[in-house]
């Protein structure tokens, strides 16, 4: 049996919003793109993380193990390079990173800018415990990661710094063109 629903009045109702697609990236889409490839292609922390991603890869294609010690002593100690080599470049680009405060309510209304935020340490993982649902909980600035130290991060950065730009530069020219 169907239960019929009880009369709408028209107060209860609300108009559909009319979805305008106004096409703001597909016309700087390919500038994005080509300046972003160009940034990445000349940093040496992607360089570094492209190279750590390919012998990743090759090793889980290898499905296959040295038992020899020597061998896999060899192997630890290329990998460890590789990721001393990933973390110098990461940490020599993150050197090259503009400043950032930290601005609260409790300084927001003092005059000038707080002092610069001193980066954070890259946290290791811990590796040597399994963790508990005791061990889950985090604790604030625990683990915490300098966002100068993240690569991807500040290339999504500089993406949106380049779309910024490019919007306000046909905006000048909209408005030019329009007077």
């Amino acid at each position: 049996m169907r239960v019929r629903p009880p009369q709408v009045d028209a107060w209860d109702s609300v108009p559909p919003a009319r979805f305008q697609n106004l096409d703001r990236v597909q016309p700087v889409l390919a500038t994005l793109r080509r300046e972003s490839a160009a940034r990445i292609a000349e940093d040496p922390a992607f360089s570094a993380l492209r190279h750590n991603l390919a012998t990743i890869n090759a090793d889980l294609k290898a499905k296959s193990l040295s038992l020899n010690e020597a061998d896999r002593r060899r192997e630890k100690e290329q990998a460890d390079a590789l990721e001393a080599s990933l973390k110098q470049a990461v940490q020599s680009s993150a050197a090259q990173t503009p400043p950032t405060y930290d601005i609260t309510l409790k300084n927001v209304d003092t005059p000038g800018l707080p002092t610069v935020r001193k980066p954070t340490p890259i946290a290791k993982a811990e590796t040597d415990k399994t963790p508990k649902n005791d061990d889950l909980k985090i604790e604030p600035g625990a683990g915490a990661v300098d966002s100068g130290a993240d690569i991807v991060l500040r290339e999504a950065e500089n993406i949106l710094a380049d779309y910024i730009r490019a919007v306000e530069s046909s905006t000048t020219h909209t408005v030019a063109a329009q007077r």
